[in-house]
């Protein structure tokens, strides 16, 4: 799903990207954000996926299932960045 915010100084634009199926016991997904008057982009990763281990482990490691799913979005680099980080509450 992709929308703009016109609206907004500067606008901005995001996009939701599903990685899992409808026969999955969780949903996850990526959010990809970017202004107009910025050269970068955001990501950032969702789910429901239960987690396992402790709160310090890296997202790789409390979400077994999710982290395969980002990589194969993103490129390695993009990907590295964000599975190999301790998760935020």
């Amino acid at each position: 799903m992709a929308s703009r915010f016109d609206d907004e100084d500067p606008p901005a634009e995001c996009r939701h990207l599903l990685l899992t199926s409808f026969d999955m016991p969780f949903v996850a997904y990526v959010v990809l954000g970017r202004r107009a008057d910025m050269n970068t982009v955001g990501v950032r990763v969702f789910t429901t996926e239960p987690p396992v281990g402790d709160e310090s482990d890296a997202l790789k490691d409390r979400r077994p299932t999710t982290a395969p799913l980002v990589r194969g979005l993103l490129t390695n680099t993009i990907a590295d960045m964000l599975i190999y980080q301790k998760e935020t509450t």
